[in-house]
This record gives C-alpha cells, sequence and structure tokens, in this order.
C-alpha cells in the first residue's frame, strides 16, 4: 500500500516538474522577447508617432475649428468620388516627415520580423503584427499594411488589437480608393469594437463612415451611426460625446437651426471640460450663422467668466470678431484683428481672416482679399488650403493683367504680330485663372479675346480656340465640333490638334508630325493609290526634316511617282534636280545621275551621248530629230516655246539647269510649289529614255508598275 502511495507522489512530483519547467520556458521566452526586440521595437513607434505630433492629434487637448463647407473652406476639393476624399489625407504623412523617422521605421520592421521568427510561441506576436502594420501604413505601403492586419485579425479575431487592425485595414482600403471594401470593413470594426467595448475606435469609426457619407452627399448616413450609437450605449460620456459629433456634423453643413438644437441637447449627458466647452462654443456660434446674436452673447460671456476655459478664450474671440463682421461694425472690428494679430498660431482666429477674406472676395474686391488670405493661410487649419490658393490665383491674376497692361500700351505703338500673340497668351492666362476661381462667363470672355487677336500663323491659337471648344461644348456641342474641325486641319501638329483629332475620329495618316511617321503615312497612301496625298506627305517630309536619313527617300519616291504613277515627267524632273543638289552623295542621287544627265544630253544632241551607260545605251531607237516638234507632253502643264521663255530648260555642256519662277534657280532651301513650273520636254523623249532604275533593296519597287512598250 505505501509503495503505490509513492509511487503516485512520484507522478505527480514529476508532472508538477514538467508544468512548471514548461511555464518556465513560457516566462522565459517573453521576458527575452520583452526586454531584447519588443521593448524597442515599441521605443521606435512611440519616437515615431511623436515625430510627426500623431499622438497630439489622437489626443485632442483643445477645440476643434468647424468651418462650414460652404463658406469657401472646400475651395479646390474634388466631388468626384474616383478621387482621394479630403479628409483621407490626414491619414497621409508626407514624406518630408517620414524622411527623419524612416530608419526608425525599418527598425520596427525588422525587430518585428525577429520576433515572429525566433519568438513565434511569445505573447506579443500580435501587439508585433500591429506594430508592423502600422510601419507600413506611415510609409504610404498600403498593401504590405493590408496583409499584416488580414494575418492579425485571421489569428487573433478577438484579440486586444484586432479592432485597431479592423480600423487600419479600412483605411487602407479608402485611401487606395476601394470604396465599397473600405465601408464593409468599417462596419466590421463597428461590430468588434461594440464587442470589445472599444469606444475609441467606434468614435473613428464613425467619424470616416460620416465623412465618408458627407463626401458622398448622404447626409442621413453620416448621422445614422451616431444616433443608433447613442439608442445603444449606455456611458454618459462617450454619448455626449457622439452627441456633439452630430452637431458639429450639421453645423458644418449650414444647417445651423437643427445643429443649434443638437449642441443644447448634449449638455443633457456627461461631458468632460474640452466636451461642455466645445458644446457651449458652437451653440452660440449656430446663433451667430443665424443671426440670433441676443442669444449668442450670454453664452459667450459665461464661457469667458468660467476659468475652466482660460486657456481657451481665443476661440470666444474668434466668435466676437464674426459677430462684428456680420453685423458690419467695422472699426470694433479691425480693433479685434489687431488683438488677433498677437496672438501667435491660433487657428480659430485664421478661420476668421478668412471668412473676412471671402467677404471681399465676393465683392471683387481682390486686394484686400488676398491680405486677409495671406493671413489665414500661415496657419495650419481647416481653412489654410483654401486660403493659400486662393491667394495664389489672386496674385496671379494681378501678374496677368499687369502685363496685360503693359501689353496694351505697346501695342497702341506698334501692333506687330508678336505683340498679339502676347497679348493672345496673357488673355487666355487670365481666363484660365477665373475658371480655376469658378468664373465660367469672364473665362469665355478672355478665350474669346485670344481667340480674336491671336494671328493665324501662330500655333498657339490652337490653344485659345480647343480651350473655347471645350468651354461651350455642353451649351452647344455643335459649335464645338466645329472649332474642333478647324483645329484638327489647321493646327494639325500641335498638341491640341492631336486631342482634336482623336475626338473627331480623323485617321492618323491625314497628318502626323514625326519623321518615321510622315514616311509610314505616305507610304499608306501611295499603297491605296492616293499619289496626291503621298506625295503631300513625302514632299513634307523632305522639307521639314532635311537632315533626316529619309529625306533623299522621300524625294526619290515623290520623284518617282510622278514619273510612273502619273507620268508627269517634269515634275519628276524637278525633284529628282532637287535630290542631286541637296544629297548628292546619297545612294538615290547616284541613282538617278545617269538619267537625269541623260535627258540633258539628249536635248543638247538629240542622240545618245557617250556618257551614258551601257544599259541605257542598248538597242535604243534613233530618233529622227528632222521631224521632231517640241510641244509639252505633260497635260498638267502647257505653254508655249519660245526662246524668250525664261522657264526653259537650259543646257549648258551637257549639264542639266531645271528652270524656276521668275526665271530664278531656286536654292536649297526654297520651299517647293509645283503649280508655278513651267517645263518642257520634246515629244516622244520618254520613249526613247529607260525609266529610272531602282535600287534592289528600295521599297517602292513593289509599286512599280508594268514599263510601256517601247516601239
Amino acid at each position: 500500500m505505501n509503495h503505490k502511495i509513492a509511487r503516485h507522489l512520484i507522478l505527480l512530483v514529476g508532472l508538477f516538474s514538467v508544468i512548471v519547467t514548461i511555464n518556465g520556458c513560457k516566462s522565459y521566452d517573453n521576458f527575452t522577447t520583452l526586454f531584447n526586440t519588443y521593448y524597442n521595437e515599441k521605443r521606435l513607434m512611440n519616437e515615431t508617432e511623436d515625430e510627426f505630433a500623431f499622438t497630439e492629434e489622437k489626443r485632442r487637448v483643445r477645440p476643434r475649428v468647424i468651418v462650414p463647407i460652404d463658406s469657401g473652406s472646400a475651395f479646390g476639393t474634388t466631388t468626384n468620388t474616383n478621387q482621394l476624399p479630403p479628409y483621407l489625407k490626414e491619414y497621409i504623412i508626407d514624406q518630408t516627415k517620414i524622411q527623419p523617422v524612416a530608419v526608425k521605421l525599418d527598425s520596427v520592421l525588422i525587430k518585428g520580423s525577429k520576433i515572429l521568427k525566433l519568438h513565434p510561441k511569445s505573447n506579443y506576436i500580435e501587439s508585433s503584427i500591429y506594430l508592423m502594420a502600422k510601419a507600413f501604413f506611415y510609409k504610404s505601403e498600403w498593401l504590405p499594411a493590408e496583409v499584416k492586419c488580414s494575418e492579425l485579425i485571421d489569428k487573433y479575431s478577438l484579440g486586444e488589437y484586432s479592432p485597431d487592425a479592423h480600423l487600419l485595414y479600412a483605411k487602407c482600403y479608402l485611401i487606395e480608393r476601394k470604396f465599397a471594401l473600405g465601408k464593409n470593413m468599417l462596419s466590421r470594426t463597428v461590430d468588434i469594437a461594440w464587442q470589445t467595448k472599444r469606444y475609441d475606435i467606434l468614435s473613428e469609426a464613425f467619424r470616416l463612415i460620416a465623412e465618408q457619407a458627407l463626401f458622398e452627399d448622404d447626409v442621413e448616413e453620416a448621422l445614422r451611426p451616431y444616433r443608433q450609437a447613442i439608442a445603444q450605449c449606455d456611458d454618459d460620456d462617450v454619448k455626449g460625446k457622439w452627441q456633439i459629433e452630430i452637431g458639429s456634423i450639421l453645423y458644418r453643413i449650414s444647417r445651423f437651426e437643427q445643429a443649434a438644437k443638437e449642441f443644447d441637447k448634449a449638455k443633457d449627458y456627461s461631458l468632460d471640460i474640452l466636451g461642455e466647452f466645445e458644446s457651449n462654443l458652437y451653440l452660440a456660434s449656430s446663433f451667430i450663422q443665424l443671426g440670433k446674436f441676443e442669444k449668442a452673447e450670454p453664452i459667450l460671456a459665461e464661457l469667458e467668466r468660467n476659468e475652466n476655459f482660460k486657456d481657451w478664450r481665443n476661440s470666444v474671440l474668434a466668435e466676437r470678431m464674426r459677430i462684428l463682421r456680420l453685423k458690419r461694425e467695422e472699426k470694433e472690428l479691425l480693433k479685434a484683428e489687431q488683438e488677433a494679430e498677437k496672438v501667435a498660431g491660433n487657428p480659430a482666429l485664421t478661420t476668421t481672416f478668412f471668412e473676412r477674406g471671402m467677404d471681399y472676395y465676393r465683392e471683387n474686391n481682390y486686394l484686400q482679399a488676398r491680405q486677409y488670405f495671406a493671413r489665414a493661410k500661415s496657419v495650419k487649419s481647416p481653412v489654410s488650403e483654401s486660403a493659400a490658393e486662393y491667394f495664389l490665383l489672386l496674385n496671379r491674376l494681378e501678374n496677368s493683367q499687369e502685363l496685360a497692361s503693359q501689353t496694351r500700351e505697346k501695342m497702341a505703338k506698334d501692333n506687330d504680330d508678336t505683340l498679339r500673340v502676347l497679348w493672345a497668351n496673357t488673355s487666355y492666362d487670365i481666363g484660365r485663372t477665373h475658371e480655376k476661381l469658378n468664373h465660367p462667363d469672364t473665362t469665355l470672355h478672355y478665350f474669346q479675346i485670344a481667340v480674336d487677336s491671336c494671328p493665324n500663323s501662330s500655333k498657339d491659337k490652337a490653344r485659345f480656340l480647343y480651350g473655347v471648344a471645350r468651354l461651350i461644348s455642353p451649351s452647344n456641342p455643335d459649335k464645338a465640333d466645329s472649332l474642333m474641325e478647324i483645329i484638327a486641319l489647321k493646327y494639325p501638329t500641335t498638341e491640341f490638334g492631336l486631342e482634336a483629332r482623336q475626338k473627331l475620329g480623323f485617321t492618323d495618316a491625314v497628318v502626323i508630325d514625326t519623321v518615321a511617321d510622315l514616311f509610314q503615312s505616305g507610304s499608306r497612301f501611295r499603297a491605296i493609290g492616293d499619289n496626291r496625298m503621298a506625295i503631300r506627305q513625302f514632299v513634307k517630309l523632305a522639307d521639314k526634316y532635311r537632315n533626316s536619313m529619309l529625306a533623299p527617300r522621300s524625294l526619290y519616291v515623290a520623284g518617282w511617282i510622278y514619273e510612273r504613277k502619273l507620268e508627269m515627267k517634269d515634275s519628276a524632273l524637278f525633284y529628282y534636280k532637287i535630290l542631286l543638289e541637296r544629297y548628292p552623295n546619297s545612294v538615290y542621287a547616284k541613282d538617278i545621275f545617269p538619267s537625269v544627265n541623260y535627258y540633258a544630253a539628249h536635248q543638247v544632241n538629240n542622240k545618245n551621248p557617250d556618257s551614258v551607260t551601257p544599259w541605257q545605251q542598248k538597242e535604243k531607237p534613233a530618233v529622227d530629230s528632222s521631224n521632231t516638234i517640241n510641244p509639252p507632253i505633260n497635260t498638267d502643264q502647257k505653254i508655249e516655246q519660245s526662246p524668250q521663255n525664261k522657264n526653259e530648260i537650259k543646257i549648258k555642256d551637257g549639264t542639266l539647269s531645271l528652270p524656276a519662277p521668275d526665271g530664278k534657280m531656286p536654292s536649297v532651301d526654297t520651299k517647293i510649289d509645283i503649280s508655278k513650273l513651267k517645263i518642257s520636254l520634246p515629244f516622244g523623249l520618254d520613249k526613247s529614255i529607260p525609266e529610272l532604275p531602282f535600287f534592289d533593296k528600295d521599297t517602292t519597287k513593289n509599286d512599280s508598275t508594268t514599263p510601256t512598250k517601247k516601239p
């Protein structure tokens, strides 16, 4: 019996030892993980967040500044749901702030990876994954942050950091413009936050839901989560905060009557000092916006008297300045503004400067408006970005108007094309500034001035025409299409000509501006038998890109089309001559030289010269010069032959000299005008001379026609 008892005791002692050993190993693993790695990982993240004041923004230690959207504070923001909503920009850390802490964020990721690899069973796995997700988020690496959040949610669905991971996951989706997934994840965040009683996460999730709903112009959707949460929650402190949020949303959309009721209702709940101050401040502000100054004054006086709110009295001063502005009491307002300028960095006061600037702006007093916008943009606030944009545009408008005035004075003395183009560009710049300021009628007026004053020869006119067409397109699409056609046909090589062609559905082969595409365009026209358009493209290339390797070939093909397809020997000879003069060492010039020389020699001797190569002399019938007459053989150019004709082909010592208009030989840089050519060749010459040979590698050889049978 004693033996059995002893055996059981030994087994119990052994089991206890194993349990103690296991627990000891677990404790040791946690101990080493904490002090060797996790402690430093957590410390680095805290230092990083302190670096760009992230924690201060989360704590909210001073009253918010709430501005109605229709006050001008939303200027420059987009309402396109395909773009990033403005409220999400605060979550994207600027790279200038990330650079000083980039090494720390990388260390957080390295230490987190080390914990996951070396201590996979420690108690710090969940928190390490969350820190890694935040590090990726701060670095704007959204996909890796999503992966880490998903990993944490899968492993610790009800863990301590699960609500945080859900919220971070939703932010990633929203920033990536995956709005449907983001709203779905916010809904899951609300569920898990309710389950774990994480009211801080709930408040943040509700705010994101409300901001996204306001961005999509759905006010009821923005208010619904707060109202449902207040009905379900049993914590008066939290309910009071959410009640203030409802009032804030209504205040932002200028429903001041409803906002006042919601702010007043917040007093029924338990509020902290900050919540009490905000609810009373914006209750008074709502009355001020409604013009009920007599109701606002007692509330503001009580806020100034209460010593608990002495640190926030500048916010009360801002509301008093709003009263003076709305009452138009200028002297008292100027004194208050001078007092406000002594306070540095208060966003509530700079917001009143912005509102004052907007009053001047609506009165078209841009000079005064710009001065107040300059004050408002100096301190970060809900209106600072809008103030900076207004300030920039009004500065630009003043500079453009000053330049326009100077140009107008010069044009009074000398109205040349250069000044007209400068005047047109200046007018267009003024119009563009007014367009950004949302003045469509003024914009169209200045755009039309630019169109009317710009010479047709300037390519800048395409930009002005395009601007007018773009503005009138919604109201007058037919006229807009007509302007687009003008741009496409008259200014085809400009970027606006290209855009107009695309909108009108014009083929790319009509007008091309690059060397290769010009040659391909000409080749396509030649392939379909449109020889005139083909010649136009080849001649354009040869004239515009004379240094291109394709220029001599283009002249060669143009001459070949005239000779073989159009049977216009004189026009062909003209382009061959230009080819010889401009590119005498090219393979194309060497190829046509014997035949061109043969033409010249035949006119001199009426027989095959010795200089002609053997292939040209083989089995050539003699021409009876006594019976030869000299009418023009080309149907496109018919003139009378006379010794006095200055446009005849002249031969001296067997050298061919091409004619030109006005009896002058065109220089190499002279543009080609076939319509003015008057050239005559002896009748029957085309039958006694072989056609020009092609190189074996020349692609134009495939387009040759069957040679004319020789007698």
